[in-house]
This record gives structure tokens, C-alpha cells and sequence, in this order.
């Protein structure tokens, strides 16, 4: 993992309250769908995504307005829902070859579509950029799947 994907890993954990949890990076997609199932996906900060979407909503309504927003959110639903669609079907064959389970980049790209919508309402609220849902996403940016957290390890693909 290159040092500026690690400073974000590490700025995203300060986001979300999780400083002293430690980076381990899956090797393998098989080593990713272990992490993935045994991890609390987030466990006790699931709670936390939400109210930080609907704050976001709140904090982009303010600024915009309630239409407005509903109308780029559509937007940006669209696209986000292509690309993934995208990388949900058209999956490389060096990834079939060494995991027959087509799950797994299912649910990436599932988690890419969540956090690219959670970005574009970042964007709308025009929060800062140390907020926790863009750097999220700047992590699939850097070519990287955030899996999860589980006890002190926060699993990155």
C-alpha cells in the first residue's frame, strides 16, 4: 500500500473515532472474503454511517435545497449505479481464475455504489475534506476496498 493510501487509511480512522486500530491488508480475494465475513463491517460504526448520511442530507438541503439535491442525488445515482453494475458483470479473469466466488466483487462493488453516493452528498454538504464519508471514498479511489473493522484491525483490500 502506497504511503498517501495509508495516510488516508489512517485519516479515515481518526474520522471515525478508530486511532489505534491497525491496518492489515488482504493479500488475496480469499484472504478478503474471510476478513469481510468474520469482520464487524463497520460493527459498532454502522449506526454512526447513518446519522452521517442523514446529517449530510440535512447539511446539503440547508445549502441547495431539498429538490435541488433530491435531482443531483438522482443524478449521481445513475452513473454510480452504471459503473457498478459495471464491475459487478464484467469481472476480470485473473479474479475468476483464483476465486470462482463472483460474490465477493459483488459486494465491492455494492460498497463502492455506497460510498460514491455517500461522496456525492459530501459534496453537497460541502463538508470538509477530513469527513469520514470522502475518505472513504478516496480509498476506492486509491484502487482500495475498505472490508471492515474487526476488534483492533481495520481490513483493507
Amino acid at each position: 500500500m502506497s504511503s498517501i493510501t495509508a495516510g488516508v487509511a489512517k485519516n479515515y480512522l481518526r474520522s471515525i473515532k478508530q486511532e489505534n486500530t491497525l491496518i492489515k491488508v488482504a493479500r488475496s480475494w480469499d484472504e478478503a472474503k474471510a476478513a469481510a465475513n468474520s469482520a464487524e463491517i463497520f460493527g459498532p460504526h454502522g449506526v454512526d454511517e447513518v446519522q452521517s448520511r442523514q446529517s449530510l442530507r440535512k447539511q446539503a438541503s440547508n445549502i441547495h435545497s431539498a429538490e435541488s439535491c433530491t435531482t443531483w442525488l438522482n443524478l449521481a445515482f445513475e452513473s454510480i449505479s452504471d459503473i457498478s453494475h459495471e464491475i459487478a458483470t464484467k469481472i476480470p479473469s485473473d479474479i475468476i481464475a483464483t476465486s470462482p466466488d463472483i460474490f465477493l466483487t459483488k459486494a465491492a462493488a455494492g460498497a463502492f455504489a455506497e460510498a460514491a453516493y455517500d461522496n456525492t452528498l459530501w459534496l453537497l454538504a460541502q463538508e470538509s475534506q477530513q469527513h469520514s464519508a470522502h475518505l472513504k471514498f478516496t480509498l476506492f479511489q486509491q484502487g482500495r476496498w475498505p472490508l471492515g473493522i474487526k476488534g483492533r484491525c481495520f481490513y483493507i483490500l
